[in-house]
């Protein structure tokens, strides 16, 4: 019976450490860029849920059904850049 409550404590805490992975959106059109500060992101002591888009067309997307904790954003993006999708 002290086995139990163990186990449910436990999936308990697994549900938490999952809904605590800040949601961060990374948009960089240069993909060796994306890559390595995709790198430097998992590298850090706590872990973040990355998600990535190449354009400001696909942030704005991926923002409109994603409530972001962050989002890393490149200013020289072709088509909308990062400006003008930092003020939408």
């Amino acid at each position: 019976m002290n086995e139990q409550p163990g186990n449910v404590m436990h999936s308990a805490q697994d549900r938490v450490s999952a809904q605590l992975k800040p949601p961060v959106l990374l948009v960089e059109d240069d993909h060796s860029k994306l890559l390595s500060t995709v790198v430097v992101l998992r590298g850090l002591e706590f872990e973040l849920s990355i998600d990535t888009a190449g354009s400001g067309e696909e942030a704005l997307e991926k923002v409109l059904g994603t409530d972001y904790s962050l989002v890393l954003l490149d200013v020289n993006l072709p088509g909308i850049g990062g400006f003008e999708v930092a003020s939408m």
